[in-house]
């Protein structure tokens, strides 16, 4: 019982990880315009200096890192049901970090679109765990 409590801990931290980065993402669309033109370069050059732009991105990537060690710490309490919902929401994690590593190279609305339903699909994943951890 303590490993299922410990796991639907963890899945509670990473729903309120995903929503600062959710409000990190939403000041980045509202507050920073990118640059009509240029190459890859010229979009990172300008990522990197934009604050709210390089949070969105360390924040991401710092869930990056705590989704794969939801993924070790659901696979090392051989949870079935963790197992599939950590995995899941790594899946979709990472899809979404691609999504946005693409928009800042190609400035395209589909990579952004892309960002947002992996953001649901990760969150609904995770609450999906705590909802089942409960019954």
């Amino acid at each position: 019982m303590k490993n299922e409590t410990t796991l639907r801990n963890q899945a509670f931290g990473m729903i309120v990880a995903l929503g600062v980065q959710f409000i990190l993402g939403m000041a980045v669309n509202l507050f920073v315009t990118f640059p009509d033109s240029g190459g890859p370069g010229v979009m990172w050059e300008f990522a990197r200096h934009q604050p709210l732009v390089m949070a969105h991105i360390m924040f991401g990537t710092i869930l990056l890192i705590g989704a794969i060690a939801f993924v070790v710490g659901a696979t090392r309490r051989q949870s079935k049901t963790w197992k599939w919902v950590s995995w899941v929401g790594l899946l979709f994690i990472l899809l979404a970090w691609v999504g946005g590593e693409e928009f800042i190279t190609r400035q395209q609305g589909i990579f952004s679109f892309s960002m947002a339903i992996a953001f649901i699909l990760a969150i609904l994943s995770y609450l999906w765990g705590v909802f089942r951890a409960n019954f």
